[in-house]
């Protein structure tokens, strides 16, 4: 059950004495999917909205667009919105504009279709590329068929947009996202923003009264290339931290400021020079006094939360950051074993560096949820080098978190896992992670109401992987809720288009409404490099649909690998394809086999729609009550 990962030709221009024919809803769709998608509105996100929410207007058959209501639907301003004081929809209109223009002189020059919001007007109007602007027009006249299908088609986008802004809404209390250090000096300088802002993250998320922005989210933006507000908007936070770092001859310099994204005042700022002989030291150092520094200015007293100070050496560092870019960028079994083995080394060099122990735990975890490796090994290597991380520092979450995920995978002590969970978000409510994680295994036990408020406190954190992951779709399809699951994965692939794990999810949920030739359809969707992800769904799908000579032979090739080196979940996935022949007492025994061999996916056998057929049957209950399920 890993859901949780992972043109034709231009239309002919009619001659110009010609009537050029109408423009469909459907167009005008297609053409705003482009434009939202485009690189000129990628973190854009106030302006997307604003773009999405004149087009929906106009679709609906709005004569008119009033500024207040724009002020109100848009920029969350109050029905006392008074234009006269406020500029604020005025200046996003300007702006609005300013980017349709960059994106039809760049991304969008060989378009056919032209989406503007001409000046004075909030309606926006669409016209043919050779057109011109004579004769191009709001809403044209569409039927209530032809509005209500362009409103289905928008629903894709605008119901991301409001599960985004529903994540990021109703916090209290300070907030904070640390944006990417600025590298003033020579390429050279590099490693030391990223470790500045990784740091300052870690740090900052260590303090239970602030709610800090995760790295994934934050990260993408630099500090001192955009408007504060706006990065404030899409993040959900009221401050952002930034900052940057040079070389002055033998000198480092650093400086930070914190800013209020609402009010864009600088709340607080700070330069500090240090000795570039002992960079990782100057960093080290200079981490704990803007974190501290910060914390105080937005009213944090208690400190003691923060790590005790440690400067690992310089072997160990660079040992730890090269496994952390594996990690990161390379997202494949070779990378990850790598990465350990780098990690492995730099605590060698190292045995006080909280941050590769810690890094250790989660990353073999991970590799044991994944199949990367032997299960037992990567279990014990998670559990020694979690409870070494604790031995240094007691508050480390990804630690705890790496201790709860072996209590759930690898023991099945399910009491035990979830005290641990709790405790991880305890200790530290703005660790995502800790959210995250929480809410599969609670999907897992079936607790799905308390899974998804699990994951909505991720998002709040994490945000903008949300927009393409497939989480909350995976929870609503164990839940039986398949229409708003196949409807968010349709979401996600309106944003991500490659995102192939959606049509996974989708072809599940057609196959458990019976929809087999639609489900196979999804499944034949994955990419052929990531079809054996697909194959079990698929086989299960074909043996429904009454083509059993194919799934046989997905299932014998299955059986014939499921025993090699790599193994991942192929007792599992053959078990699918045994259920749907109708092989009960073949299913339950590949079943059994995928617990003997630890596979994860094993542990979802308790939710899992595809397995109702087996849920009557001694094995199965028996099965379940070993996995604690």
């Amino acid at each position: 059950m890993k859901w949780f990962w992972p043109k034709s030709e231009a239309a002919q221009v009619p001659p110009p004495q010609a009537q050029a024919s109408p423009i469909s809803p459907e167009s005008i769709c297609r053409e705003l999917e482009k434009v939202l998608a485009s690189p000129e509105f990628a973190n854009a996100v106030r302006l997307r909205e604003f773009l999405l929410f004149l087009v929906e207007e106009s679709l609906s058959g709005a004569e008119a667009i009033k500024e207040v209501t724009v002020a109100m639907r848009v920029f969350h301003r109050t029905a006392s919105f008074d234009s006269s004081g406020d500029s604020v929809v005025r200046v996003g209109a300007l702006h609005l504009r300013n980017r349709l223009r960059d994106y039809y002189a760049g991304s969008g020059r060989l378009d056919q279709v032209v989406i503007e919001v001409p000046k004075g007007s909030y309606l926006p109007v669409f016209r043919r590329a050779d057109a011109g602007t004579a004769g191009a027009s709001g809403h044209p006249g569409f039927s209530r068929k032809t509005m209500a299908a362009a409103a289905g088609i928008l629903a894709v986008f605008l119901a991301g947009a409001w599960w985004l802004a529903r994540a990021t809404a109703h916090h209290t209390g300070p907030s904070i996202a640390v944006l990417l250090m600025a590298n003033l000096g020579g390429p050279e300088m590099d490693g030391l923003c990223r470790n500045l802002t990784e740091d300052l993250t870690t740090e900052l998320a260590r303090l239970p009264q602030l709610r800090v922005i995760a790295r994934a989210s934050a990260g993408q933006f630099r500090s001192q290339s955009g408007d504060v507000r706006e990065i404030g908007d899409r993040l959900g936070v009221t401050n952002v931290l930034e900052g940057s770092v040079r070389q002055d001859g033998s000198a480092i310099r650093f400086t930070a400021q914190l800013i209020d994204t609402r009010s864009r005042y600088h709340l607080w700022s700070e330069a500090y020079e240090r000795d570039a002989d002992d960079a990782l030291g100057a960093e080290a150092e200079v981490t704990r006094l803007i974190a501290a520094a910060a914390a105080g200015r937005l009213g944090i007293t208690d400190l003691s939360a923060l790590a005790p100070p440690h400067v690992p050496s310089a072997e160990a560092r660079d040992l730890f950051w090269k496994a952390r870019y594996l990690r990161a960028e390379k997202l494949n079994a070779d990378a990850w074993m790598r990465a350990a083995e780098l990690l492995e080394q730099a605590v060698r060099s190292d045995p006080q560096y909280t941050e590769a122990w810690a890094a250790l735990a989660t990353l073999s975890a991970t590799m044991a949820f994944h199949g990367a490796g032997r299960f037992e090994e990567r279990m014990a290597k998670a559990q020694d080098a979690a409870a070494k991380t604790i031995q240094l520092d007691p508050r480390n979450p990804d630690a705890r978190l790496a201790l709860a995920e072996t209590e759930w995978l690898g023991n099945h002590d399910w009491p035990a896992s979830e005290r641990s969970f709790r405790r991880v978000i305890d200790l530290n409510p703005s660790f995502a992670p800790g959210h995250g994680w929480f809410a599969i295994a609670l999907l897992s036990r079936g607790r799905f109401d308390q899974a998804l408020a699990q994951l909505d406190a991720s998002v709040k954190l994490n945000p903008l992987p949300y927009v393409v992951s497939n989480d909350r779709a995976a929870i609503l399809y164990v839940a039986r809720r398949y229409d708003e699951s196949i409807a968010r994965c349709r979401q996600v692939l309106a944003m991500d288009p490659s995102f192939w794990g959606a049509h996974i999810l989708i072809g599940n949920c057609l196959r458990a409404k019976g929809r087999y030739a639609e489900a196979i359809r999804e499944f034949r969707l994955v990419p052929e490099e990531d079809r054996d992800y697909a194959s079990g769904f698929l086989g299960d799908a074909l043996a429904l649909a009454g083509q059993r000579d194919e799934a046989m032979a997905l299932l014998r090739k299955m059986l014939s690998e499921v025993n090699g080196p790599d193994e991942g979940n192929g007792w599992v996935h053959a078990s699918y394809i045994q259920v749907g022949l109708g092989e009960k007492a073949a299913a339950l025994t590949s079943l059994e086999n995928s617990y003997a061999h630890h596979e994860t996916d094993v542990n979802y056998i308790g939710v899992d729609p595809v397995f109702d057929p087996l849920r009557g049957e001694p094995r199965f209950q028996g099965l379940l009550k070993e996995l604690g399920l």
